[in-house]
């Protein structure tokens, strides 16, 4: 039994072993060409497995060695297709240069030991949405209200009281797909600033004005308005076509009061902003750290280690 237990370790830690990376090249090539498809979630499985460690018993984790190139592969895949994302938005727009710089910096503060392991499990507690389905529909969304305010973002004879609305609207759709990746980033800025266990949840009000008031990259969500985001729902709209300037009222205190005033250009900008740079740049920097924090853990020996015990 020792001596068919020992051939069966051999055996995987051959497996494993990948020198010239042309197992890992085969399993991209599969995964490409359709011939290899997941019937699992491996992210799923890989948190499964570790809550466990060296105890993890059963045949369900068994995929995890068997098809260890091609989780490899499967997100080095991705994390290629999110550094051309990055190519082409620091190109079109190179100040999204200093957004994508500045929230690298901030999410590396959720690997603070240095162990693979450990940092892995770390970020994943405080990550409490599915980054990559989130991010899928973004890029579905993108398309569609691109679509919508073409016609008149950047135009000069527009009708305000139909713009605005419409404006502020999409603005609100992506402000609220963005909430759950600014609540992450901001928990990755306090952590940075030494708060060992931040909130795991705060308010939009409150991420944005912990963000803001960060001197080195406060003025990167400048795009992020709490007033336009709700103009939809509590705050009433007021379009002055001649000045063109529209004013947003409060009056849920019985009194209504104008809480801000906005020229048609400063709106258009922000609207601008949100879908152009601020959501792209954002939403791919924290998609490419995820893929990297597992790739980390995937490569590392720590790991590899938990594998070979399996099924023994």
């Amino acid at each position: 039994m020792a001596s068919k237990n020992s051939d069966q370790y051999n055996t995987d830690i051959e497996h494993l072993i990948d020198k010239d990376y042309s197992k890992r090249k085969k399993a991209a090539d599969e995964i490409r060409s359709g011939k290899f498809t997941f019937t699992y979630d491996p992210s799923k499985l890989i948190d499964e497995f570790l809550k466990n460690g060296r105890n993890a018993k059963g045949k369900i984790f068994l995929p995890l060695k068997s098809d260890y190139h091609y989780i490899i592969a499967d997100n080095l895949l991705m994390s290629t297709e999110m550094l051309k994302e990055h190519k082409r938005l620091t190109h079109k727009y190179p100040e999204a240069k200093e957004l994508f710089e500045s929230v690298k910096i901030v999410m590396k503060s959720f690997w603070p030991t240095g162990n693979a392991i450990k940092d892995y499990k770390f970020y994943r507690s405080f990550l409490n949405f599915d980054i990559v389905e989130l991010a899928k529909k973004v890029s579905i969304e993108l398309p569609v209200t691109h679509d919508a305010v073409k016609e008149f973002i950047g135009h000069d004879k527009v009708d305000i009281d139909i713009a605005i609305p419409r404006m502020m609207h999409e603005y609100s759709r992506f402000f609220e797909l963005s909430e759950p990746v600014i609540n992450l980033v901001r928990i990755g800025l306090e952590l940075k600033r030494g708060n060992t266990s931040p909130d795991r949840q705060y308010e939009s009000w409150q991420n944005i004005r912990i963000l803001k008031s960060d001197p080195d990259c406060g003025p990167l969500f400048g795009c992020l308005d709490e007033q336009i985001r709700h103009a939809d729902i509590r705050i009433s709209r007021r379009a002055d076509k001649v000045a063109r300037k529209i004013y947003l009222a409060d009056a849920r205190s019985g009194k209504k009061q104008t809480v801000e005033t906005y020229t048609f250009d400063e709106c258009s900008n922000m609207l601008d902003l949100m879908l152009n740079k601020f959501s792209p740049v954002i939403f791919s920097s924290v998609l490419l750290f995820s893929v990297t924090t597992l790739i980390l853990l995937l490569v590392s020996h720590e790991y590899k280690q938990l594998l070979l015990a399996l099924g023994r």
